[in-house]
């Protein structure tokens, strides 16, 4: 699997920052590299836990060595991101530690709470010994989820804080690793609930968002007064849903995308996950996805979405939500042949309790 080159950006509600986190090249980036030299002393972890945070001294820099591998159940590491003032670039705290993988295949993470956040901003994130990154997540309505496919071989799994200020207190958390059945939480898309109808003579009615990753990862409204969203009706709360579109046979519109389709999708009371999956057929489109909390003003942030490098395999994420209304983006990479191509959007809203 190979992900976008592309910086993740953190936007809190209510904080003046946008912060990078998340893996990439960039050497401001608080990724911690693996060193299997220099094992900490375990801490007796707590009930329910694996391993216990042991080297905050140096555990932003360097992934605790836990020695423990993902087998048939969750591996579960305790920790607490510190309470003190964020560094330049707004890092409070991040803690890394080394997991083995035995089994090829796929995985899902979860970052859950005990405590106050206050006003940081949390999430995770999965690194091969590289840096390369290969998934993360950020956190919302109590957790932070992500869905990735790993090969066989050593990572560091991380949980970060952001914010303006220090939090008032240490914040504790639970960093779990488990394998995953994707297929089992959200299949292959069923009939659909709503289909595009208005992209337009020219196909850019609903593009609504230009996404680029060169030279930076960045995500700015189009140009256009008339591109809006298409008002599907659809309210995401315990059924799973299914959109239809098609992106059509243009060229760019100045990003490195060509046709883009967003949708107007509201998550209700009671769902805090949505597991998507976009799905079309044959290999020669490279079709990605994007889910942005609907804007009010400035830049759009991307909660999640599917951006690997591939044209024959469905794109999927697990994506934290809170309620409220989101556009769901989906844009055929620029090389994408076969064009138009028909695709499904399936939306599978869920309550998870942390």
């Amino acid at each position: 699997m190979v992900l976008r080159s592309r910086s993740l950006s953190c936007l809190a509600a209510g904080l003046s920052l946008v912060v990078a986190c998340g893996g990439g090249d960039d050497d401001d980036f608080p990724d911690a590299a693996i060193d299997a030299n220099t094992r900490i002393d375990a801490v007796p972890p707590p009930a329910g836990c694996d391993w216990a945070e042991g080297g905050e001294a140096h555990n932003d820099t360097s992934a605790e060595d836990t020695q423990l591998a993902v087998g048939t159940s969750a591996v579960v590491i305790c920790g607490d991101l510190a309470a003190r003032a964020p560094d330049g670039d707004g890092l409070i705290d991040n803690d890394a530690y080394s997991i083995e993988i035995a089994t090829e295949g796929e995985y899902l993470l979860r970052l859950t709470v005990d405590g106050d956040l206050g006003d940081a901003f949390l999430g995770l994130d999965i690194l091969d010994t590289f840096g390369d990154y290969f998934g993360g997540g950020y956190f919302a309505a109590g957790h932070a989820v992500a869905a990735v496919y790993l090969p066989a071989g050593t990572f560091a799994i991380e949980a970060y804080a952001y914010g303006d200020a220090a939090p008032t207190t240490a914040i504790p958390y639970a960093l779990s690793i488990a394998p995953d059945d994707r297929d089992a939480r959200c299949g292959a898309p069923g009939a659909p609930a709503f289909t595009e109808t208005s992209d337009g003579a020219e196909h850019r009615g609903n593009d609504t968002i230009s996404v680029s990753f060169s030279p930076d990862y960045l995500t700015v409204l189009t140009a256009s007064a008339t591109d809006a969203p298409e008002d599907t009706g659809l309210t995401a709360t315990s059924t799973d849903l299914t959109i239809a579109g098609s992106t059509a046979n243009v060229g760019s519109d100045g990003d490195e995308y060509l046709d883009r389709d967003a949708y107007l999708v509201e998550v209700g009371p009671g769902a805090n996950q949505l597991d998507i999956r976009l799905a079309w057929s044959g290999d020669t489109a490279d079709l990605d996805f994007l889910l942005f909390p609907v804007p009010d003003a400035g830049e759009p942030f991307d909660v999640g979405g599917g951006l690997e490098v591939s044209n024959e395999d469905d794109e999927f994420a697990s994506i934290a939500v809170e309620p409220g209304s989101y556009w769901l983006w989906v844009g055929a990479y620029a090389g994408s042949g076969g064009l138009p191509k028909p695709y499904d959007v399936r939306i599978c809203p869920s309550t998870f309790t942390p």
